[in-house]
């Protein structure tokens, strides 16, 4: 982040405080608040003044931006970097009331490097993936890229009326779904926290409903579909009512990739095929173990 606010100041041709102020900016009622208030900590143990604060309590005075912590509403600290957490769609959702102009002019005129800016909500679609999966772009990538892809992105495509290609076949896309549906899974491209994910293996979505339900989000658009994958499985220690018992979990990786470099993953785990914390999955502690280099002989 301080390298995000360096290289803002540089464009900008402004000062660059060596300590900037950080605001960690989300609704004041989210259920993560806790992780904010570890990052929040860390800040202010390196010297920097931060602080976590609802978009609701920013305001400019005299060309500054200034907001108020969620936990201190009656102060109000001057603001040189915020570290954006809300997403895009509730922002355009509370536009309607007017409540985030100051955010909003903030952004505009530059009043405060801004990390994650709006440009970054490109790569939150789901149908990024699909753009992905589609040999019909792989020019735009490179032979190691499309490598990548090939190993690790599954068979994606925007769930749309026409043809396709699969498995060096071409298919009618919309017909092709509907006759295989314990081959597949749908997505809403910009939803999150595992909701409006169906599975066509699912008992309770039955071969009709299925067929109508690729019919009517192909017309609505917004939808992606992809070959589903075998889930990881692992077996964990669950604490109940003081006695520990070992469980068998579905879990997924998700490596974290700051600056173009990889620097560590989370891992999440379920009972059930779809996994994510808002649906009832759960976090867990992941380590990056490297191996030691051999020690040269004396």
């Amino acid at each position: 982040m301080i390298a995000c606010y360096r290289e803002f100041c540089k464009d900008l041709g402004i000062f660059r405080e060596p300590k900037p102020s950080i605001a960690i900016l989300n609704w004041r009622n989210v259920k993560v608040i806790p992780e904010y208030e570890i990052w929040r900590d860390f800040f202010i143990s390196n010297g920097h003044e931060s602080a976590i604060v609802d978009p609701r309590d920013l305001h400019v005075k005299g060309g500054t931006l200034f907001g108020s912590p969620i936990n201190d509403p009656g102060r109000s600290f001057a603001i040189d970097l915020i570290y954006r957490r809300l997403v895009t769609y509730e922002i355009t959702r509370e536009l309607v009331q007017g409540d985030l102009a100051p955010f909003i002019d903030a952004c505009r005129e530059g009043l405060a490097c801004i990390v994650n800016p709006f440009k970054s909500n490109l790569i939150t679609s789901k149908g990024v993936l699909a753009l992905l999966s589609d040999a019909s772009n792989a020019s735009l990538f490179t032979r190691k890229e499309g490598k990548y892809i090939e190993k690790f992105v599954p068979w994606s495509r925007l769930l749309e009326k026409g043809e396709t290609w699969y498995r060096e076949r071409e298919i009618e896309l919309i017909p092709f779904l509907q006759a295989q549906p314990d081959r597949f899974v749908i997505k809403a491209a910009r939803s999150r926290g595992g909701r409006e994910v169906i599975l066509g293996n699912d008992p309770r979505v039955g071969r009709e409903e299925w067929s109508q339900l690729i019919e009517r989000h192909a017309r609505e658009g917004g939808w992606i579909v992809q070959e589903r994958v075998q889930i990881p499985e692992l077996t964990l220690p669950v604490v109940r009512n003081r006695d520990i018992t070992l469980e068998t979990f579905k879990i997924n990786l998700n490596p974290y990739v700051i600056g173009s470099k990889f620097c560590n993953a989370g891992c999440r785990a379920s009972k059930s095929n779809i996994i994510n914390v808002g649906v009832g999955g759960g976090q867990l502690p992941t380590f990056l173990v490297m191996q030691r280099a051999p020690e040269s002989p004396e």
